[in-house]
């Protein structure tokens, strides 16, 4: 019987370290993509671009292995649907509205080139003055106001970003890295280059796994790179040989982070489920934040939208620069013109609202009998409509009467008195 209980205790102990030990696995991955995330923001911040993907086939003992490759950028040479050097280049989102798929580069961690960037971005601000931001006196020997190249000598002591570990899982193999092309470029730039950085042209999709997908982003397909380490299973992985040992199969969820035909990746929940909801990968990505959308005007005030296309509220697909479906409100207005929904009758608001003496305003024509004159009953065609058939007689006290100035009229009451208001400040 003590046997007995003595197996119930120890089958329990298993299982809560083989617990312990995926906990801290996932917690290791998370940390590792975190890094390398925090690295690329960093590159793209000091450079203007991210680093293309490094090839996976080489084995992490070659020198050239974690170098960024941008081989696959030139679209001339390399279509959509190229792989070279273990780098895929597939077809993603028409960010740019060209009728034609922007492409996503897909390869393996880019470690050097993160490291090296790192390395040279600390080693400049260890080398320069923070309250003249002249290089200090260690830093150039030759007092030419030139950061010394050999003063790169102390930042290694500090250095602590990415290495090649951290590109690595758990199980040592190779995480995965996926970028949109047009925001990517070989450093430094080459000459002539005429690339330009859009950050609102991300062409990658990040969705929920199954049969039928969600886009957990927004807007859809409008990532700027993705990190995916593929989890317990490896597959689809490069081990640090440069090799994959798992092949990528349909047949589970985390298939589709790893086939290298688009540049859709899935985020799901884990699940070790022996069947076709399989996942076990985690993935980190870098999307348009939607601050980006407000930039300050050249005056450091004033804000403006830097949005390029028309702006909803309440409605997904406006037609026009600011498409309002509900009421809007507001104190004042200026406004050329007034249009039916159809924009095919419209009439300028000085119609109504002008000074006669500045060529606005309207009235209806004079020639009525005596003590009567014609009044405005509508307006029609973008023209004021004065009903001549049927003239009126004005209220007793109402001739010769006129508001205030700075104010307008709002009605005319039964004893012929004017209901004036005074004009809003534009």
């Amino acid at each position: 019987m003590v046997m007995i209980i003595s197996g119930f205790v120890l089958v329990a102990a298993l299982q809560a370290y083989a617990t312990y030990i995926q906990k801290a696995r996932h917690d290791e991955i998370y940390d590792d993509l975190s890094t390398v995330q925090s690295s690329i923001a960093s590159y793209k911040s000091a450079r203007g671009y991210y680093p293309c993907p490094a090839d996976p086939d080489l084995p992490m003992s070659d020198p050239n292995a974690g170098k960024s490759d941008c081989t696959l950028l030139d679209n001339g040479t390399y279509p959509v649907g190229t792989c070279l050097n273990g780098i895929c280049k597939v077809g993603g989102r028409d960010a740019d509205g060209d009728g034609n798929p922007d492409a996503v580069l897909i390869g393996a961690v880019p470690y050097q080139a993160l490291k090296e960037g790192s390395e040279a971005d600390i080693a400049l601000a260890q080398c320069t003055d923070v309250v003249t931001g002249n290089p200090l006196s260690t830093c150039d020997a030759n007092g030419d106001g030139v950061v010394d190249a050999n003063a790169r000598l102390l930042s290694i002591v500090n250095y602590n970003s990415n290495t090649e570990d951290t590109s690595l899982d758990p199980w040592f193999y190779k995480m995965t890295y996926a970028v949109t092309s047009s925001m990517a470029a070989p450093m430094p730039l080459p000459s002539g280059w005429t690339g330009t950085f859009d950050p609102a042209h991300g062409a990658i999709s990040i969705e929920t796994p199954g049969p039928s997908p969600v886009s957990t982003i927004s807007p859809p397909a409008s990532a700027h790179y993705v990190l995916i380490s593929h989890g317990e299973n490896h597959m689809g992985a490069y081990n640090r040989e440069g090799s994959i040992t798992v092949p990528c199969q349909a047949g589970s969820y985390d298939y589709e982070n790893c086939d290298n035909l688009n540049a859709t990746f899935v985020n799901g929940i884990y699940s070790r489920n022996n069947n076709n909801q399989y996942y076990d990968d985690q993935i980190m990505y870098s999307v348009y934040s939607i601050s980006t959308l407000w930039e300050f005007s050249a005056n450091g005030v004033d804000i403006h939208n830097v949005n390029k296309g028309n702006v909803g509220v309440s409605k997904d697909t406006p037609e026009e620069a600011l498409d309002v479906a509900g009421d809007l409100y507001a104190d004042t207005t200026s406004q050329i013109q007034i249009c039916n929904t159809s924009k095919t009758n419209c009439w300028s608001p000085a119609f109504i609202s002008g000074d006669s003496g500045s060529g606005g305003g309207s009235s209806c024509p004079s020639g009525a009998p005596a003590g009567k004159f014609y009044a405005a009953s509508a307006i029609r065609g973008g023209a004021l409509y004065c009903d001549t058939a049927a003239p009126i007689t004005p209220p007793s006290g109402f001739a010769g009467k006129s508001c205030p100035s700075g104010e307008f009229l709002r009605s005319v009451n039964t004893d012929g008195s004017l209901s004036c208001d005074t004009l809003p400040t534009p």
